[in-house]
């Protein structure tokens, strides 16, 4: 059974792409909702996976300790 975490925040858009990357140094961000698919949890960090059209597999890190 799969377990999801709703993330409101900050998105980065820029590509992942090596080949894609912008000129500029200044990321490109929104404002957006997105759903973290949980991979492991643990009383000291959490491991998330998050995939869409622009990031095909990102792996985010959580402290749970604050």
């Amino acid at each position: 059974m799969e377990a999801y975490r709703r993330y409101v925040g900050l998105v980065s858009m820029n590509p992942v792409d090596i080949s894609r990357l912008p000129i500029t140094s200044q990321p490109e961000v929104v404002t957006d909702t997105v759903f973290l698919m949980q991979v492991a949890t643990g009383p000291i960090i959490s491991l998330y996976k998050y995939t869409d059209a622009v990031f095909t597999s990102a792996t985010h890190y959580h402290s749970n300790r604050g």
